[in-house]
């Protein structure tokens, strides 16, 4: 119920717009309603408030890998380990950029060191099996998803990490369990109610381009 969330959000920035934590958590509604551009001036509200705040500095990073401002992601999301140096989410989204970069080897050692820091790190799964071809050899990852799987996730959460042993069977020639994989997620995607955006779909290309 993304626009419902969104009228909550920003009616808590106007009851009290010197608390940074509602800019932030406004921030991460616009992102996920695809308003990037307002949701990169939510967590710079934020961070003018609270310099040392750690999701907004993330949240920020996000908007500006979204808006192809590599660079200026990276240095937010560094701030943010600075902050917290063993943060998941942080050593996640570094491994990302470095990912867009083509710097594999890079990203998989800050997927790793993610996983130290936290093994239920959902997220974490799915971009290690989204950036390198599974073998059988993935004993350690395969059982972390099964085990995460048989715990309640938030949906994205669900739907990613069945994308992600979706990939895993298809990589290692179990084709039937990648099929049914994929099924289940694209069933769970439904809940979200999103039409389909051939604008954003475009922009999302041209990105990777």
């Amino acid at each position: 119920q993304r626009s419902e969330a969104l009228g909550v959000h920003q009616r808590a920035v106007e009851l009290d717009p010197a608390r940074a934590d509602s800019h932030c958590n406004l921030g991460y509604v616009l992102l996920d309603c695809r308003k990037t551009d307002e949701a990169a001036r939510s967590f710079r509200s934020a961070l003018q408030l609270q310099q040392q705040h750690v999701a907004a500095h993330l949240g920020l990073a996000t908007a500006q890998r979204i808006q192809g401002a590599i660079a200026e992601a990276e240095t937010s999301c560094r701030v943010a380990l600075t902050l917290a140096p063993r943060k998941p989410d942080a050593l996640l989204l570094l491994g990302e950029l470095h990912a867009d970069r083509g710097q594999f080897a890079q990203a998989q050692e800050l997927f790793t060191q993610a996983l130290a820091a936290d093994s239920k790190c959902a997220p974490v799964y799915s971009s290690i099996a989204s950036h390198k071809r599974m073998t059988r050899d993935d004993v350690t990852w395969l059982r972390g998803v099964e085990a995460l799987l048989q715990e309640r996730q938030p949906l994205d959460y669900e739907i990613n990490l069945r994308y992600a042993l979706g990939k895993y069977c298809d990589d290692v020639g179990e084709y039937d369990q990648a099929f049914a994989n994929h099924r289940t997620a694209n069933e769970l995607r439904k809940r979200y109610g999103r039409s389909y955006d051939p604008s954003h779909l475009t922009a999302q290309i041209a990105r990777i381009i």
